[in-house]
């Protein structure tokens, strides 16, 4: 096979040729340019995605929530570190609850105790309308909790964790009291002690009469100090809090792969405590920023404002939806019963918001792409398309693929940020939102142009194109099959994928001309429209596991090269466009703009971006 380079007369070197083609082809750039093209877009997409919307000002009206006003509570209350007990701590607790009373409510101060040392939780309850229990299940004192901490590390000013949720529940709170009473109570919880073992809530659930009325919770967390607040847990039966949350607005960033990996992280916030009760609920975290988490320079004026706009609107758009929700009592829940598995899955797709399901579909849906796969792979072997022995040495060369090009993706990474901190000089630390996003689409082009490059050694070894793409795509079934078992909710990262590839497969094995299976692809893009939903979903994932990670660089970049090699292994077949068009092209559209993305993203991280 001749694969032509990128000018008139180009011919490609021997290792860019499949066996039984002669050289000389000549270049046809369109193909490349289109997919590339298109891949730009998606990843602009996917990277909007987890961008929060735009903060509004202190001088919006006073009928939306802003979080300029919001940021004004946490410049006040977060000026220095007020961990639990100390000076600054107490100084907080009473400036708190004067910015309550400014807004005409009087705070209820439950105390406790916690070593030797008082214990304050701040409560606020906006009573509802008294709905008359007409419904089973329903009952006139059913409540909606929101909750925040207000206590800090003893390391840093803590303007993230959580004075950024803290201050949301204050303009949360003036936002209500400009409408209409809500159906349902409100209940506001500022708890103590939340770094200290959760002692606040744990006190709050235990001993405060107001616990018997909640009927679902919302707390808000960060785990940085910028990026998505995304919805990373949910309690039990909280499919119909999802559901909600996606009708009434779409400033909001979530996976149910979140719940599933955090649950075996170890972790806990408040959230736990009202999980384990048997609670319905969500539970959000800011995850842009990880350098600046319980460090000094957690401060008001590296708090991004877009970060704590979106968490206000989560916040005013579940209060919201207390007019078509009904807060029933859990039934015959008590302190330590199991906690029941998500009934939805769930994920945000660019442009269409977040998207959600019953969450048994997931087998369903598994069952038919592997089943898909296996139809697919029979036929291809019938067909001498694909060759059972070839395919059975594919299943090793193709992770060994994407293993090598996840590791040059890695190294480049680290090889310009260790260039770009030798060179520029570094100013104080804010985060690093800006320089996650902008080096993940950089390995996301390495990782690209790697597989390009090894894909035409890999099939000098007489191995065809679409036996290493099928042997990829039964790597992701066993993948998929797995995470069924072990991690439900994370199901759908792999399944929609799986079918997307499939259905691509289909479509080179179907529409390939010659029986060798290494003939020409397709004229039309029809391989490479299947693998669209797949990236919608991929990138924007990407994004958001390495902003998770990326507090530690060598795991942020080993989870954006490990999202990308999948994700190009998925897209083996596809990937023959570039490969009969104009490889070197192709290489080079990869090549540079990821050097480019991944300098810059190197300089963003070192001024701290």
């Amino acid at each position: 096979m001749a694969v032509p380079g990128p000018g008139a007369g180009d011919v490609t070197p021997a290792a860019d040729h499949a066996p039984g083609h002669a050289p000389g082809r000549p270049a046809r750039p369109f193909t490349a340019v289109v997919l590339f093209a298109g891949l730009a877009v998606l990843m602009v997409a996917g990277t909007l995605s987890v961008v929060p919307p735009r903060a509004l000002s202190s001088d919006a009206p006073p009928d939306v929530f802003s979080a300029g006003r919001a940021l004004e509570h946490v410049r006040d209350l977060c000026r220095a570190p007020h961990s639990f007990g100390s000076t600054e701590h107490a100084r907080v607790r009473e400036a708190l609850q004067e910015r309550l009373r400014a807004l005409g409510v009087e705070p209820v101060v439950h105390v406790g105790e916690f070593m030797g040392t008082p214990l304050h939780n701040i409560l606020v309850r906006i009573p509802g309308r008294g709905v008359a229990a007409l419904d089973a299940g329903l009952d006139h004192g059913a409540a909606l909790l929101l909750a925040a901490h207000y206590d800090s590390v003893g390391a840093g000013p803590g303007a993230g964790d959580d004075g950024s949720g803290m201050s949301a529940l204050i303009e949360t709170l003036r936002w209500l009291l400009t409408r209409p009473p809500p159906r349902h109570d409100v209940i506001f919880l500022w708890s103590d002690a939340e770094e200290w073992g959760l002692r606040g809530a744990r006190h709050f659930a235990a001993d405060h009469g107001w616990m018997a009325d909640v009927r679902a919770v919302v707390n808000v967390e960060a785990r940085g100090n910028a990026g998505p607040a995304v919805l990373f847990e949910t309690g039990p039966r909280s499919g119909r809090l999802v559901a909600q949350l996606a009708r009434r607005t779409r400033s909001v960033w979530g996976s149910s792969a979140g719940p599933a990996v955090y649950a075996r992280m170890g972790n806990d916030t408040d959230f736990s405590v009202f999980r384990d009760a048997g609670l319905p609920g969500l539970n959000f975290a800011l995850v842009g920023g990880a350098t600046a988490y319980h460090r000094p320079w957690d401060s008001a004026e590296n708090l991004r404002p877009a970060s704590v706009q979106q968490q206000g609107e989560i916040l005013s758009a579940m209060v919201a939806s207390l007019e078509e929700l009904e807060l029933a009592r859990p039934p015959g829940v008590t302190e330590g019963s199991p906690v029941a598995a998500a009934d939805r899955s769930f994920f945000t797709l660019p442009v269409f918001g977040l998207v959600h399901y019953p969450a048994w579909l997931d087998l369903g849906l598994g069952v038919g792409a592997v089943l898909m796969l296996v139809v697919m792979l029979r036929s291809g072997v019938r067909g001498g398309r694909l060759r059972g022995r070839r395919l059975r040495e594919a299943l090793i060369v193709a992770p060994l693929l994407a293993v090598v090009a996840a590791t040059g993706a890695v190294i480049a990474w680290f090889a310009v940020d260790a260039l770009a901190f030798a060179v520029l000089t570094a100013p104080a630390p804010r985060g690093d939102l800006a320089s996650t996003l902008v080096s993940s689409n950089g390995v996301v082009l390495m990782t690209l142009w790697a597989v390009l490059a090894l894909l035409p050694r890999v099939r000098g070894r007489s191995l065809r194109a679409a036996e290493v793409g099928a042997a990829a795509l039964v790597w992701w079934a066993l993948l998929a099959v797995i995470v069924l078992v072990e991690a439900p909710g994370a199901a759908h990262l792999m399944v929609l994928p799986l079918m997307s590839g499939a259905v691509s497969l289909g479509f080179f094995l179907v529409r390939t001309p010659e029986p060798t299976g290494d003939g020409p692809p397709p004229r039309r893009l029809m391989v490479a429209l299947p693998l669209l939903p797949a990236l919608l979903l991929l990138l924007p994932t990407m994004h958001v596991f390495a902003l998770v990670a990326g507090r530690a660089p060598l795991a942020g970049a080993v989870v954006a090269a490990a999202f990308a090699a999948l994700t190009w292994g998925l897209a083996l077949p596809s990937l023959q466009h570039l490969l009969w068009t104009a490889p070197r092209l192709a290489r080079r559209l990869a090549l540079f703009p990821g050097l480019v993305l991944l300098i810059l993203g190197a300089v963003l991280r070192v001024r701290g971006g």
